[in-house]
């Protein structure tokens, strides 16, 4: 986009699998970009109006419905902050949400100026989730089955969907993380030129 175009704000979307470190890595990539994220699994843990079947649902380690994810979707960009750059994770999980993101922000004037795909194999995730806080009710031995089969069956097809759509990298995320972060703010750092951030 050249500065001539109209101001849109840019977005950067972290995906990947169950355990791949998208919240650790976001939440960095914002703090170093002065940036605002907003995490639909954190939302959603935290928001005690989600229906009954929806928290069920995600204490069984299903995804919530579409409709759900699209109201998420709606307060985030909302809450977001003009001219900062808004980071986004774990979003796209379901048949159909890719598109149903991007439409959300090419009508809120936002661009995705970048996706991130941290991939892990399913034996590391499931070794990280295993280990992780015992608040992530999500994260249990016995919900793992189900994540990783929404992942391979869902996700991992609408995560193709925005590549497809969008600029995109894929970076292994069974490194250190200091050397994940490092690459993820290098690719945005590359993507932001141009942008209203540059």
């Amino acid at each position: 986009m050249n500065k001539s175009e109209t101001h849109r704000t840019p977005v950067v979307i972290f995906v990947g699998p169950p355990g791949s470190g998208k919240g650790d890595r976001s939440s960095d990539a914002a703090h170093n970009f002065d940036g605002w994220r907003f995490s639909t699994g954190d939302y959603f843990r935290q928001q005690a109006a989600l229906s009954a079947n929806d928290t069920d649902v995600m204490h069984a380690g299903g995804l919530v419905d579409t409709q759900t994810f699209e109201a998420a979707i709606d307060h985030a960009l909302a809450q977001a902050v003009p001219d900062k750059l808004l980071v986004l994770d774990g979003v796209a999980k379901k048949a159909g949400e890719a598109k149903l993101l991007l439409n959300a922000l090419e009508r809120k004037a936002f661009e995705v100026a970048l996706v991130v795909f941290l991939d892990i194999p399913e034996s590391v995730g499931r070794k990280r989730c295993a280990g992780r806080d015992a608040s992530r009710t999500d994260d249990g031995d016995d919900k793992q089955d189900r994540r990783w089969t929404e992942y391979r069956v869902d996700t991992r097809k609408e995560i193709d969907s925005l590549f497809e759509k969008c600029p995109g990298i894929v970076i292994n995320g069974d490194d250190t993380p200091d050397r994940i972060q490092a690459l993820v703010d290098e690719a945005i750092r590359k993507a932001l030129v141009g942008t209203s951030l540059e």
